[in-house]
């Protein structure tokens, strides 16, 4: 009886087993706490991207040059013969239009940063999109204003293999970015524009007639007003 209560008091093997117990709860915490953290800062660099490009594709609408300079830096030689591009909130959109320039050239940029410029923990927790699709760069022209828009699909893997197949998707996420293009003398110009092909049309013609006839009976409502006085 004394040596079966001297055995159970005994602790050799103790730490062994509490070692093979708690260590890979222990290694399962810090590993889940390394992966999220890793996607959160996955995270915060795709929406700095969508951000930073977006922000480059309205200045780009608002003025053709920008791309091209911030591209070329010092070197403005290259710009002297380059078009600004005027009326191109209404002709932007047709073929080789600006507009349609500046999306092009938004979306290859944000490819490339996607592919070679992350900074990754692990090669197999690397973002990926499935399709070209994924990466949508639009400039909405509603032609009182505009806005340009970045969304980008992506999804993150996990970043251990099974038996060599194919990665599991972990996680599934858009980044968004929107921003208002600002072109004030555009909007002038375009505006000019319009009420110069106006006035030489029957239709601005009727539309003078309006504002004058509306023009004489506020007239006639604040003189009728002060004589009341």
């Amino acid at each position: 009886m004394k040596s079966l209560i001297n055995r159970l008091k005994d602790e050799k093997g103790f730490a062994i087993v509490e070692a093979t117990l708690i260590f890979p709860v222990v290694f399962f915490v810090l590993f889940f706490i390394i992966f999220i953290g890793n996607i959160y800062f996955l995270m915060s660099q795709i929406d700095s991207m969508a951000i930073r490009h977006c922000i480059n594709g309205a200045e780009s609408i608002a003025d053709p040059m920008y791309y091209d300079m911030a591209k070329e830096e010092t070197d403005v030689t290259k710009l002297i013969d380059k078009s600004i591009y005027p009326y191109r909130y209404l002709f932007g959109e047709i073929g080789n239009g600006s507009i349609n320039t500046a999306e092009k050239n938004i979306k290859e940029d944000i490819n490339k940063e996607f592919k070679d410029g992350l900074v990754i923990l692990w090669d197999y927790m690397k973002p990926m999109i499935s399709s070209d699709d994924d990466i949508k760069v639009e400039c909405d022209n509603y032609f009182i204003y505009s806005k340009f828009t970045v969304d980008i699909s992506y999804k993150v893997p996990f970043p251990l293999k099974l038996f060599d197949n194919e990665p599991i998707t972990m996680f599934r996420r858009t980044a968004h970015a929107e921003v208002s293009v600002n072109d004030s003398p555009e909007f002038v110009r375009n505006v000019d524009m319009v009420v110069d092909l106006l006035e030489d049309s029957k239709f601005g013609e009727k539309i003078k007639s309006l504002f004058s006839k509306v023009s004489e009976f506020l007239n006639k409502v604040k003189g009728s007003g002060e004589n009341k006085e």
